[in-house]
């Protein structure tokens, strides 16, 4: 449908940036610092590792003044679990509080508005040593302890919160949740995943619950990798397995963290399997009383999705490092009419758009992108005496998704703002440096740090222009 647009982005429009703690911040285990189940999915012959990242934890006041400079609103970070409780519980790490004090207080000094994930990926080791992790309810208890303290800690100066990254990711990575490695195929640990799953929509309700008392101006929400799924032809068998994939990997997190209770397809597909979890009755009254306040998404490319039949393989997996087909319901393609990136994502700025109006209509809740970027190999060059990065297919893909996001809110759709994933190049988590999405060059590559100096990319330049006209009217070129 054709919109008549508007001009310009709301006033209050979120003009952001991402990292994560692990990826960036570096100063691996110091200070404090315990251990985490990113260290047992480093294997040094697959990518680099994260000790070192880009030395955000060193450098901050200077990406502050960079992202100054870019203009941002917005700031999306991440805190480490284990800077703040080493083993994840018990006494918490005073050096470690006081680096994310510091850093959301500069943040605000310089008008700019902190994002704070509380648990992306780095769950501490130790509470899977203790009592299995997730898969345990005790984990719940931890995780609102921990961000309880965070809340206390930072709360006068952080008003956006979300309460788990990506979560459909974890679970089906089982190295994420500390019972396997990067090679696990997560058909042998579905019945774990979902308990998994399930206890962390519990503590995220009890998080949110704890937010809106201790907090009652804050905001906060989840943040999933959230994408459209389309039938691979008319056939009615794909249109089904394009929904029934939407389920089993965005729609159940969001039916219980929304709406408090089991999408009775995804009910059945887990007792159909023997894998439905055992619960107090009591759990889904919490959730249905402590609805997120937005819904944060991570939107990088669509698929194309065909029925596959069981062949005497029902409920087996298939993919690394989250499966791409399960027998008996769908297998993912790519769509051959579309662009992709280096590692084969689709690049489909339709598809956000498409992917906000279903989010919005299911659930009816304002929502914030939390990533959107494109990721290539780069290097530095020269252009006109100056060392810069000329990454034209960024600035490319960026106006595209940016103009989805101003159609979407044109149609009347809350989006409250849209993070740049990344702010500057961080250790991708599956292709080191080799994979960059940074607006800021970092002058490091996978085993040599260099000099880890900043420097400004064309993107960098041309995202201030946007922010500044705060339109996506702004052409590919920078210039109105």
């Amino acid at each position: 449908m054709e919109l008549k647009t508007l001009s310009e982005f709301p006033s209050d429009f979120l003009w952001g940036a991402a990292i994560s703690s692990f990826q960036a911040e570096g100063n691996w285990k110091k200070d404090g610092q315990g251990p985490s189940v990113i260290d047992q999915t480093r294997k040094e012959d697959r990518t680099t590792n994260f000790d070192d990242g880009v030395d955000f934890y060193h450098r901050y006041h200077e990406d502050i003044q960079l992202m100054k400079e870019l203009g941002l609103k917005a700031f999306r970070l991440s805190i480490s679990w284990t800077r703040i409780f080493p083993t994840g519980n018990g006494k918490p790490n005073l050096a470690g509080i006081e680096f994310y004090k510091n850093v959301v207080h500069e943040l605000k000094q310089n008008g700019i508005e902190p994002i704070v994930t509380i648990y992306h990926f780095d769950y501490p080791t130790q509470l899977v040593e203790q009592y299995g992790g997730w898969l345990s309810r005790k984990s719940i208890q931890d995780y609102e302890n921990y961000a309880t303290y965070l809340f206390g800690a930072l709360g006068d100066e952080v008003k956006y919160w979300i309460t788990i990254n990506e979560q459909d990711h974890v679970i089906k990575m089982p190295e994420r949740l500390g019972i396997g490695d990067g090679e696990a195929d997560f058909s042998n640990y579905k019945q774990e995943a979902y308990v998994a799953n399930h206890n962390m929509c519990v503590a995220s309700a009890r998080v949110i619950a704890r937010c809106h008392q201790l907090l009652p101006n804050a905001k906060i929400g989840p943040a999933l990798s959230y994408q459209a799924y389309y039938p691979a032809t008319d056939q009615p068998e794909d249109v089904l397995a394009a929904d029934d994939l939407a389920t089993l990997t965005q729609n159940y997190i969001l039916d219980l963290q929304c709406r408090g209770h089991y999408n009775p397809i995804f009910k059945k597909y887990l007792v159909d399997r023997g894998i439905f979890p055992d619960f107090p009755t009591t759990d889904l009254a919490l959730l249905k009383h402590n609805r997120p306040d937005f819904i944060g998404i991570n939107y990088y490319s669509t698929d194309d999705v065909s029925s596959l039949s069981a062949q005497e393989k029902f409920g087996k997996t298939e993919g690394l490092p989250v499966p791409n087909k399960e027998y008996g319901i769908y297998t993912k393609t790519k769509n051959r009419t579309l662009p992709t990136t280096k590692w084969g994502w689709t690049i489909d700025s339709v598809g956000l758009r498409i992917a906000l109006q279903r989010l919005y209509h299911d659930y009816e809740l304002p929502i914030l992108i939390t990533e959107n970027g494109f990721s290539n190999e780069e290097s530095l060059e020269k252009r006109a005496g100056v060392t810069t990065v000329s990454d034209l297919k960024r600035i490319s893909y960026l106006h595209d998704h940016i103009k989805a996001v101003h159609e979407v809110i044109s149609s009347g759709i809350p989006v409250l703002g849209y993070c740049v994933w990344t702010l500057m190049d961080v250790i991708s988590g599956h292709s080191g440096m080799n994979k960059r999405y940074g607006l800021i060059y970092v002058d490091r590559d996978n085993d040599n740090l260099k000099t880890l100096q900043r420097i400004k990319k064309a993107s960098f330049y041309w995202y201030q222009s946007v922010i500044k006209a705060n339109t996506e009217e702004v052409g590919e070129d920078g210039i109105e």
